[in-house]
């Protein structure tokens, strides 16, 4: 494709494979001079490829030639063959590209579904935890305990109660008249019932009631004596 009419027949080709609905175009030729590669700067080849619909791969000449043709079209290639080589992929790599992309798409699904099962298991806790199920033996197991700190805390307070009872008694025993009388005090009343507490109160002949642990004893005052010094 060189000489008169080449950039024309460049660009009515180019033009007829994007009506042909083809995959990939390429627009090459071997490597020559600038004046034989010279039909892929014209503008009608460069307007042809901008315009083309349908994916081009510019390889022209060698890799060290350059054309505009090279910049207008969607990749450019060293050579005719590699342009070839780049149109048509590898199977085994697109085979090896297609597993990975499985291998990573199946990680992808495998972890989503472990964040899912995650969520999930989140979401029956939380559920376990708000039921009303859970609330019933939650208060439940609350008041058990608060009813063992009441029982205790009025075992402990009957306790105390029992202690400070038990020493009243034993303070009541010590003032009772009964004990005084156990101790071999005697009580001693008038003939009117009243106390006798001093000798004074006492007159010769009177009759007295002597009041013992076990009984009374009814006496008479044979003598009075008012000072302790004669006390035996």
């Amino acid at each position: 494709m060189q000489g008169e009419g080449a950039a024309e027949s460049i660009a009515a080709g180019i033009h007829a494979l994007d009506r042909a609905d083809v995959d990939t175009i390429i627009v090459g030729r071997g490597g020559g001079s600038i004046e034989d590669l010279w039909a892929f700067n014209e503008e009608i080849v460069a307007r042809a490829v901008f315009e083309c619909s349908t994916p081009i791969i510019s390889a022209v000449g060698h890799e060290t030639d350059t054309t505009i043709c090279d910049f207008a079209a969607d990749l450019r290639a060293p050579t005719p063959s590699a342009g070839a080589e780049l149109a048509v992929d590898d199977v085994m790599r697109t085979l090896e590209q297609l597993a990975r992309c499985k291998d990573r798409f199946q990680g992808m699904m495998r972890q989503r579904l472990r964040e899912a099962d995650s969520r999930l298991e989140q979401y029956r806790l939380q559920f376990r935890l708000n039921s009303p199920e859970h609330r019933i033996r939650e208060m439940s197991q609350l008041l058990t305990e608060k009813e063992g700190k009441l029982q205790y805390l009025i075992d402990a307070k009957l306790k105390l109660c029992k202690h400070r009872l038990a020493v009243y008694i034993e303070k009541w025993k010590g003032l009772s008249p009964l004990t005084k009388l156990e101790q071999g005090y005697v009580l001693v009343t008038g003939d009117d019932g009243k106390r006798v507490t001093a000798a004074g109160q006492i007159k010769e002949k009177d009759r007295l009631w002597l009041y013992l642990a076990d009984g009374r004893v009814e006496a008479r005052a044979e003598r009075v004596i008012k000072n302790r010094d004669e006390i035996v």
